[in-house]
């Protein structure tokens, strides 16, 4: 009786199971490609011819400021960091450089009625830019002292403008 009672209580349970019906859905799959981010230096910053025991200023908003294009997707979040040298070098001669002048605003400008600007103080920054066409302009001003005593020479550095977007 008891083998008789477990073998129908296992039909009835196959047979509950082949009644349970299934479902199914499905999702869309999308990819968006942005455009690749780009840095370009269009210009280098230019002291020109300095005097001895000065400290002269590049600003920001003057043609002797080094110029950057950023370009990437529009409307997409760009971090900017830049690394000013410490020194210019000429040889085994060098001179202090110091990215924290007055004014102490570095520009960036989207082009297209887009206007964004950027305080930046420090060697390193980073900051978080939007423009609605996909690009940015950045100028970045600096200065150096010139020793009294300072050997004669073209004294260079770099700037570093990493893009992230």
């Amino acid at each position: 009786m008891k083998k008789i009672l477990l073998v129908a209580i296992l039909i009835c349970a196959i047979s509950a199971l082949s009644f349970a019906g299934t479902a199914s859905t499905s999702a869309n799959v999308t990819a968006n490609v942005t455009a690749a981010v780009t840095v370009t230096n269009n210009l280098p910053m230019a002291f020109g011819n300095v005097t001895l025991g000065t400290s002269p200023i590049v600003a920001a908003n003057t043609g002797a400021a080094a110029a950057f294009t950023i370009s990437g997707a529009a409307n997409t979040a760009t971090g900017v960091a830049i690394v000013y040298p410490a020194t210019l070098v000429s040889g085994a001669n060098s001179m202090p450089f110091t990215s924290s002048v007055l004014p102490r605003t570095n520009t960036v400008a989207g082009a297209a009625g887009s206007v964004t600007t950027s305080t930046i103080d420090a060697f390193t920054v980073t900051g978080a830019l939007t423009s609605n066409i996909g690009a940015l302009f950045l100028y970045v001003g600096g200065q150096i002292t010139v020793d009294a005593a300072q050997a004669a020479g073209s004294y260079s550095g770099t700037i570093t403008v990493t893009v992230t977007q």
